[in-house]
């Protein structure tokens, strides 16, 4: 009976063992598509991977989230094949310029810009877009407007670029 249970806990720690070689390849080469702005070798250092590194599920899922974590990137893709490291994102727009219009005082201005988050240059994101929108808010409100609204409007300048 003990032999039975070691023999069966064996065959499953076998079978794990097995099962996650062999469902990871050696990275022998990583292909960058997609970027227009952020150099491949950026990309690639983000990522956290290495060629001859052991690729497996988990490692490109940590790869992907990498990349999310760094604000560049609406959508990533990572996947291995043939030995091949495929990286395919798509950049989130980029910044040009922040415009606050409708307030008078400029000391209100100077604290407005000095609050903000998304600045000139810097990449785009919605969900930044919608905190910083709150952000401000709380920022009139501590300044004694509590009634203020704000407009907030995105403008597509083209070549993935948008004004605010």
């Amino acid at each position: 009976m003990i032999l039975k249970s070691r023999i069966s806990k064996f065959i499953i720690f076998f079978y794990f063992i097995t099962q996650s070689f062999a469902l990871s390849e050696i990275v022998k080469e990583i292909e960058v598509k997609g970027n227009e702005r952020i150099p491949s070798e950026t990309i690639i250092m983000f990522s956290d991977v290495k060629i001859n590194q052991n690729i497996d599920e988990d490692k490109l899922n940590e790869i992907t989230k990498n990349l999310f974590d760094t604000n560049f990137f609406k959508n990533i893709t990572a996947e291995i094949k043939s030995n091949i490291l495929k990286i395919n994102v798509i950049e989130f727009p980029i910044i040009e310029n922040v415009n606050i219009k409708g307030v008078k005082a400029k000391k209100i201005i100077e604290v407005l810009n000095k609050n903000l988050t998304l600045k000139s240059r810097s990449s785009f994101n919605d969900f930044l877009f919608y905190q910083e929108k709150e952000n401000l808010s709380a920022v009139l409100k501590d300044m004694g407007y509590y009634y203020s609204t704000i407009d907030a409007y995105i403008e597509d300048l083209g070549n993935n670029k948008v004004s605010l």
